[in-house]
Protein backbone atom coordinates (compact mmCIF):
# COMPACT_ATOMS: atom_id res chain seq x y z
CA UNK A 1 0.00 0.00 0.00
CA UNK A 2 1.35 3.40 -0.95
CA UNK A 3 2.07 6.10 1.62
CA UNK A 4 -0.85 8.17 0.31
CA UNK A 5 -3.34 5.35 0.82
CA UNK A 6 -1.94 4.61 4.27
CA UNK A 7 -2.37 8.25 5.23
CA UNK A 8 -5.98 8.29 4.02
CA UNK A 9 -6.72 5.07 5.93
CA UNK A 10 -5.31 6.36 9.24
CA UNK A 11 -7.01 9.75 8.83
CA UNK A 12 -10.33 7.94 8.38
CA UNK A 13 -9.65 5.81 11.48
CA UNK A 14 -8.80 8.95 13.50
CA UNK A 15 -11.94 10.75 12.27
CA UNK A 16 -14.11 7.74 13.18
CA UNK A 17 -12.51 7.59 16.64
CA UNK A 18 -13.09 11.32 17.29
CA UNK A 19 -16.68 11.05 16.06
CA UNK A 20 -17.29 8.11 18.40
CA UNK A 21 -15.93 10.08 21.35
CA UNK A 22 -18.19 13.02 20.51
CA UNK A 23 -21.29 10.82 20.19
CA UNK A 24 -20.57 8.94 23.44
CA UNK A 25 -19.43 11.92 25.53
CA UNK A 26 -22.41 11.63 27.92
CA UNK A 27 -21.28 8.17 29.13
CA UNK A 28 -17.55 8.62 28.67
CA UNK A 29 -16.49 10.20 31.98
CA UNK A 30 -16.37 7.10 34.28
CA UNK A 31 -14.29 5.18 31.76
CA UNK A 32 -11.92 8.10 31.13
CA UNK A 33 -11.45 8.48 34.90
CA UNK A 34 -10.92 4.72 35.24
CA UNK A 35 -8.30 4.73 32.49
CA UNK A 36 -6.55 7.73 34.06
CA UNK A 37 -6.46 6.02 37.47
CA UNK A 38 -5.15 2.84 35.86
CA UNK A 39 -2.45 4.78 34.03
CA UNK A 40 -1.29 6.41 37.27
CA UNK A 41 -1.43 3.30 39.47
CA UNK A 42 -0.16 0.67 37.03
CA UNK A 43 3.54 1.19 37.97
CA UNK A 44 2.75 0.26 41.59
CA UNK A 45 0.91 -2.87 40.46
CA UNK A 46 3.87 -3.76 38.24
CA UNK A 47 6.18 -3.61 41.27
CA UNK A 48 3.94 -6.01 43.20
CA UNK A 49 3.88 -8.29 40.15
CA UNK A 50 7.67 -8.46 40.24
CA UNK A 51 7.43 -9.56 43.87
CA UNK A 52 5.22 -12.47 42.83
CA UNK A 53 1.84 -11.08 43.91
CA UNK A 54 -1.13 -12.11 41.73
CA UNK A 55 -2.10 -9.23 39.44
CA UNK A 56 -5.80 -9.31 40.37
CA UNK A 57 -4.94 -9.25 44.08
CA UNK A 58 -2.32 -6.51 43.66
CA UNK A 59 -4.85 -4.43 41.68
CA UNK A 60 -7.41 -4.72 44.48
CA UNK A 61 -4.79 -3.84 47.12
CA UNK A 62 -3.49 -0.77 45.28
CA UNK A 63 -7.00 0.50 44.50
CA UNK A 64 -8.15 -0.07 48.09
CA UNK A 65 -5.17 1.81 49.53
CA UNK A 66 -5.54 4.67 47.01
CA UNK A 67 -9.28 5.15 47.54
CA UNK A 68 -8.86 4.91 51.33
CA UNK A 69 -6.21 7.65 51.32
CA UNK A 70 -8.41 9.75 49.03
CA UNK A 71 -11.44 9.25 51.30
CA UNK A 72 -9.42 10.24 54.39
CA UNK A 73 -8.18 13.41 52.71
CA UNK A 74 -11.71 14.31 51.62
CA UNK A 75 -13.09 13.65 55.12
CA UNK A 76 -10.50 16.03 56.57
CA UNK A 77 -11.00 18.75 53.96
CA UNK A 78 -14.79 18.72 53.48
CA UNK A 79 -15.77 20.03 56.96
CA UNK A 80 -13.44 23.03 56.68
CA UNK A 81 -14.59 23.72 53.14
CA UNK A 82 -18.26 23.43 54.15
CA UNK A 83 -17.90 25.83 57.08
CA UNK A 84 -16.03 28.42 55.03
CA UNK A 85 -18.39 28.12 52.07
CA UNK A 86 -21.44 28.55 54.31
CA UNK A 87 -19.86 31.61 55.95
CA UNK A 88 -19.03 33.03 52.52
CA UNK A 89 -22.59 32.63 51.27
CA UNK A 90 -23.97 34.31 54.41
CA UNK A 91 -21.50 37.20 54.18
CA UNK A 92 -21.79 37.76 50.43
CA UNK A 93 -24.57 40.40 50.60
CA UNK A 94 -22.52 42.33 53.17
CA UNK A 95 -19.48 42.27 50.87
CA UNK A 96 -21.59 43.58 48.01
CA UNK A 97 -22.78 46.46 50.18
CA UNK A 98 -19.18 47.21 51.18
CA UNK A 99 -18.13 47.23 47.55
CA UNK A 100 -21.03 49.56 46.73
CA UNK A 101 -19.93 51.95 49.51
CA UNK A 102 -16.35 51.84 48.29
CA UNK A 103 -17.16 52.82 44.72
CA UNK A 104 -19.54 55.66 45.58
CA UNK A 105 -16.72 58.28 45.57
CA UNK A 106 -15.95 57.31 41.99
CA UNK A 107 -19.53 57.74 40.79
CA UNK A 108 -18.93 61.29 39.49
CA UNK A 109 -16.00 60.05 37.42
CA UNK A 110 -18.16 57.30 35.96
CA UNK A 111 -20.93 59.81 35.23
CA UNK A 112 -18.51 61.98 33.26
CA UNK A 113 -17.20 59.05 31.26
CA UNK A 114 -20.50 57.30 30.53
CA UNK A 115 -22.95 60.19 30.30
CA UNK A 116 -25.37 58.66 32.81
CA UNK A 117 -27.29 61.28 34.78
CA UNK A 118 -27.80 59.85 38.28
CA UNK A 119 -26.01 57.75 40.83
CA UNK A 120 -28.97 55.39 41.03
CA UNK A 121 -28.63 54.57 37.31
CA UNK A 122 -24.96 53.72 37.69
CA UNK A 123 -25.43 51.67 40.85
CA UNK A 124 -28.31 49.84 39.19
CA UNK A 125 -26.11 48.94 36.23
CA UNK A 126 -23.29 47.79 38.49
CA UNK A 127 -25.41 45.74 40.87
CA UNK A 128 -28.60 44.84 39.04
CA UNK A 129 -27.23 41.36 38.38
CA UNK A 130 -26.99 40.55 42.10
CA UNK A 131 -30.54 39.22 42.38
CA UNK A 132 -30.18 37.41 39.08
CA UNK A 133 -27.01 35.68 40.30
CA UNK A 134 -28.71 34.56 43.54
CA UNK A 135 -31.72 33.27 41.62
CA UNK A 136 -29.48 31.41 39.18
CA UNK A 137 -27.52 29.86 42.06
CA UNK A 138 -30.71 28.73 43.80
CA UNK A 139 -32.06 27.32 40.56
CA UNK A 140 -28.84 25.41 39.95
CA UNK A 141 -28.76 24.01 43.49
CA UNK A 142 -32.42 23.03 43.37
CA UNK A 143 -31.93 21.42 40.00
CA UNK A 144 -28.99 19.42 41.25
CA UNK A 145 -30.92 18.34 44.32
CA UNK A 146 -34.09 17.38 42.47
CA UNK A 147 -32.70 16.27 39.14
CA UNK A 148 -32.90 12.49 38.87
CA UNK A 149 -30.64 12.42 35.85
CA UNK A 150 -27.91 14.38 37.66
CA UNK A 151 -28.13 12.10 40.69
CA UNK A 152 -28.05 9.05 38.44
CA UNK A 153 -25.01 10.45 36.64
CA UNK A 154 -23.14 11.03 39.91
CA UNK A 155 -23.99 7.54 41.17
CA UNK A 156 -22.88 5.99 37.89
CA UNK A 157 -19.55 7.82 38.11
CA UNK A 158 -19.03 6.68 41.73
CA UNK A 159 -19.93 3.09 40.86
CA UNK A 160 -18.33 2.70 37.43
CA UNK A 161 -15.06 4.57 37.97
CA UNK A 162 -13.56 2.06 40.50
CA UNK A 163 -14.90 -0.85 38.44
CA UNK A 164 -13.44 0.42 35.18
CA UNK A 165 -10.16 1.28 36.95
CA UNK A 166 -9.95 -2.30 38.27
CA UNK A 167 -10.43 -3.89 34.83
CA UNK A 168 -8.11 -1.41 33.12
CA UNK A 169 -5.29 -2.11 35.62
CA UNK A 170 -5.87 -5.88 35.62
CA UNK A 171 -5.87 -6.12 31.82
CA UNK A 172 -3.28 -3.40 31.18
CA UNK A 173 -0.48 -5.72 29.90
CA UNK A 174 -2.93 -7.49 27.56
CA UNK A 175 -4.26 -4.16 26.28
CA UNK A 176 -0.74 -2.91 25.57
CA UNK A 177 0.27 -6.19 23.87
CA UNK A 178 -2.86 -6.14 21.70
CA UNK A 179 -2.31 -2.54 20.65
CA UNK A 180 1.32 -3.34 19.84
CA UNK A 181 0.19 -6.15 17.52
CA UNK A 182 -1.94 -3.64 15.58
CA UNK A 183 1.03 -1.45 14.68
CA UNK A 184 1.91 -1.54 10.96
CA UNK A 185 4.89 -3.85 10.62
CA UNK A 186 6.72 -1.62 8.16
CA UNK A 187 6.77 1.31 10.64
CA UNK A 188 6.81 -0.61 13.91
CA UNK A 189 10.10 0.71 15.27
CA UNK A 190 9.30 4.33 14.39
CA UNK A 191 5.85 4.11 15.98
CA UNK A 192 7.27 2.47 19.13
CA UNK A 193 9.74 5.33 19.46
CA UNK A 194 6.96 7.92 19.10
CA UNK A 195 4.72 6.07 21.59
CA UNK A 196 7.58 5.89 24.08
CA UNK A 197 8.08 9.67 23.82
CA UNK A 198 4.33 10.25 24.28
CA UNK A 199 4.30 7.99 27.34
CA UNK A 200 7.25 9.80 28.91
CA UNK A 201 5.67 13.22 28.36
CA UNK A 202 2.19 12.26 29.62
CA UNK A 203 3.39 10.31 32.67
CA UNK A 204 6.02 12.91 33.56
CA UNK A 205 3.58 15.79 33.26
CA UNK A 206 0.61 14.22 35.06
CA UNK A 207 2.48 12.66 37.98
CA UNK A 208 4.75 15.67 38.39
CA UNK A 209 1.93 18.20 38.09
CA UNK A 210 -0.19 16.28 40.63
CA UNK A 211 2.65 16.46 43.14
CA UNK A 212 3.18 20.17 42.43
CA UNK A 213 -0.56 20.87 42.79
CA UNK A 214 -0.78 18.95 46.08
CA UNK A 215 2.18 20.83 47.54
CA UNK A 216 0.82 24.21 46.40
CA UNK A 217 -2.66 23.42 47.76
CA UNK A 218 -1.22 22.70 51.21
CA UNK A 219 1.12 25.70 51.05
CA UNK A 220 -1.58 28.19 49.99
CA UNK A 221 -4.16 26.86 52.46
CA UNK A 222 -1.76 26.95 55.43
CA UNK A 223 -0.19 30.31 54.50
CA UNK A 224 -3.56 32.03 53.95
CA UNK A 225 -4.94 30.57 57.16
CA UNK A 226 -1.91 31.78 59.15
CA UNK A 227 -2.27 35.20 57.50
CA UNK A 228 -5.81 35.34 58.90
CA UNK A 229 -7.59 35.54 55.55
CA UNK A 230 -11.25 34.62 55.72
CA UNK A 231 -12.01 31.62 53.50
CA UNK A 232 -8.25 31.11 53.17
CA UNK A 233 -8.55 27.32 53.31
CA UNK A 234 -11.07 27.03 50.48
CA UNK A 235 -9.23 29.59 48.33
CA UNK A 236 -5.83 28.00 48.97
CA UNK A 237 -6.93 24.43 48.28
CA UNK A 238 -8.84 25.46 45.16
CA UNK A 239 -5.89 27.48 43.83
CA UNK A 240 -3.46 24.66 44.53
CA UNK A 241 -5.45 21.90 42.87
CA UNK A 242 -6.30 24.12 39.90
CA UNK A 243 -2.52 24.39 39.42
CA UNK A 244 -2.75 21.03 37.66
CA UNK A 245 -3.45 23.33 34.73
CA UNK A 246 -0.38 25.63 34.72
CA UNK A 247 -1.01 29.27 35.69
CA UNK A 248 -4.78 28.80 36.07
CA UNK A 249 -4.67 28.11 39.81
CA UNK A 250 -2.21 30.90 40.54
CA UNK A 251 -4.16 33.55 38.60
CA UNK A 252 -7.56 32.47 39.91
CA UNK A 253 -6.31 32.16 43.48
CA UNK A 254 -4.55 35.53 43.35
CA UNK A 255 -7.70 37.29 42.15
CA UNK A 256 -9.98 35.55 44.68
CA UNK A 257 -7.60 36.01 47.64
CA UNK A 258 -6.76 39.67 47.01
CA UNK A 259 -10.42 40.52 46.37
CA UNK A 260 -11.39 38.82 49.64
CA UNK A 261 -8.58 40.56 51.55
CA UNK A 262 -9.60 43.95 50.19
CA UNK A 263 -13.33 43.52 50.79
CA UNK A 264 -12.78 42.33 54.38
CA UNK A 265 -10.20 44.94 55.45
CA UNK A 266 -9.86 47.67 52.77
CA UNK A 267 -6.16 47.82 53.67
CA UNK A 268 -3.51 48.00 50.97
CA UNK A 269 -0.82 46.51 53.21
CA UNK A 270 -2.80 43.39 54.09
CA UNK A 271 -3.94 42.92 50.49
CA UNK A 272 -0.31 43.19 49.40
CA UNK A 273 0.67 40.54 51.96
CA UNK A 274 -1.91 38.13 50.54
CA UNK A 275 -0.73 38.84 47.00
CA UNK A 276 2.85 38.23 48.16
CA UNK A 277 1.91 34.70 49.28
CA UNK A 278 0.86 33.83 45.73
CA UNK A 279 3.90 35.53 44.21
CA UNK A 280 6.16 33.54 46.53
CA UNK A 281 4.24 30.37 45.62
CA UNK A 282 4.85 31.00 41.93
CA UNK A 283 8.57 31.64 42.53
CA UNK A 284 8.74 28.40 44.50
CA UNK A 285 6.90 26.49 41.79
CA UNK A 286 8.84 27.90 38.83
CA UNK A 287 12.34 27.59 40.33
CA UNK A 288 12.13 24.47 42.50
CA UNK A 289 8.95 22.39 42.29
CA UNK A 290 8.37 22.17 38.54
CA UNK A 291 12.05 21.60 37.57
CA UNK A 292 12.42 18.88 40.23
CA UNK A 293 9.03 17.14 40.02
CA UNK A 294 7.98 17.68 36.41
CA UNK A 295 11.28 18.29 34.63
CA UNK A 296 12.16 20.25 31.53
CA UNK A 297 12.01 17.17 29.30
CA UNK A 298 8.22 17.12 29.38
CA UNK A 299 8.04 20.06 26.98
CA UNK A 300 4.36 21.01 27.39
CA UNK A 301 4.06 24.79 27.33
CA UNK A 302 1.52 26.20 29.83
CA UNK A 303 -0.40 28.05 27.09
CA UNK A 304 -0.63 24.85 25.04
CA UNK A 305 -1.99 22.96 28.07
CA UNK A 306 -4.56 25.69 28.88
CA UNK A 307 -5.73 25.79 25.25
CA UNK A 308 -5.98 21.99 25.13
CA UNK A 309 -8.04 21.85 28.35
CA UNK A 310 -10.39 24.59 27.13
CA UNK A 311 -10.80 22.94 23.72
CA UNK A 312 -11.37 19.54 25.31
CA UNK A 313 -13.99 20.96 27.63
CA UNK A 314 -15.77 22.71 24.76
CA UNK A 315 -15.84 19.55 22.62
CA UNK A 316 -16.38 16.73 25.12
CA UNK A 317 -17.21 18.38 28.43
CA UNK A 318 -15.53 17.15 31.60
CA UNK A 319 -14.27 13.98 29.92
CA UNK A 320 -12.60 16.12 27.27
CA UNK A 321 -10.78 18.12 29.96
CA UNK A 322 -9.31 14.90 31.35
CA UNK A 323 -8.29 13.77 27.87
CA UNK A 324 -6.81 17.16 26.98
CA UNK A 325 -3.27 16.70 28.35
CA UNK A 326 -2.63 13.26 26.77
CA UNK A 327 -4.01 14.50 23.45
CA UNK A 328 -1.87 17.66 23.68
CA UNK A 329 1.22 15.52 24.32
CA UNK A 330 0.40 13.23 21.39
CA UNK A 331 -0.13 16.16 19.03
CA UNK A 332 3.10 17.77 20.25
CA UNK A 333 5.14 14.62 19.57
CA UNK A 334 3.54 14.12 16.15
CA UNK A 335 4.19 17.75 15.16
CA UNK A 336 7.82 17.43 16.27
CA UNK A 337 8.21 14.22 14.25
CA UNK A 338 6.56 15.83 11.21
CA UNK A 339 8.90 18.82 11.40
CA UNK A 340 11.92 16.50 11.63
CA UNK A 341 10.73 14.58 8.57
CA UNK A 342 10.03 17.81 6.71
CA UNK A 343 13.54 19.11 7.34
CA UNK A 344 14.94 15.99 5.69
CA UNK A 345 12.98 16.54 2.48
CA UNK A 346 13.90 18.59 -0.61
CA UNK A 347 11.06 20.99 0.26
CA UNK A 348 13.23 22.24 3.15
CA UNK A 349 16.77 21.60 1.94
CA UNK A 350 16.15 22.68 -1.65
CA UNK A 351 18.24 19.79 -2.87
CA UNK A 352 17.06 17.04 -5.14
CA UNK A 353 16.98 13.53 -3.77
CA UNK A 354 18.76 12.16 -6.80
CA UNK A 355 22.18 13.63 -7.17
CA UNK A 356 24.14 13.04 -10.30
CA UNK A 357 27.15 10.84 -9.85
CA UNK A 358 30.40 12.66 -10.56
CA UNK A 359 31.89 11.89 -13.92
CA UNK A 360 34.89 9.63 -13.81
CA UNK A 361 38.09 11.38 -14.71
CA UNK A 362 39.64 10.20 -17.90
CA UNK A 363 42.83 8.27 -17.45
CA UNK A 364 45.87 10.31 -18.41
CA UNK A 365 47.21 9.47 -21.84
CA UNK A 366 50.58 7.89 -21.91
CA UNK A 367 53.15 9.97 -23.65
CA UNK A 368 54.48 8.27 -26.70
CA UNK A 369 58.18 7.95 -26.97
CA UNK A 370 59.66 10.34 -29.41
CA UNK A 371 61.25 8.63 -32.26
CA UNK A 372 64.30 10.01 -33.71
Amino acid sequence: MSIGRQSIFWICVLALFICSLWLLQSVLLPFVLGAAIAYLLDPFVEKLDKWGVNRALSTILILAVSFTIFALIISLIIPALYNELRTLIEALPNYIEKAKTFILPYIDLIKDKTGLQSQSDIIAILFEQKETAFKASNTLLNGLAAGGSSLLSILSILALTPLSAYFFIKEWPKIMAYLEQLLPRAHEETLKTLLFKMHNIVSGFIRGQLMVATFLALFYAIALKLAGLQYGVIIGLSAGFLSIIPMLGAIGGLIAATATAWLTTFEFGYTGLIAGIFIFGQILEGNFLTPKLVGDQVGLHPLWVIFAVMAGGALLGLAGMFLAVPVAAIIGVLIGFAITQYKATPLYTGKSKTTKAPKAKAAPKKKSKETA
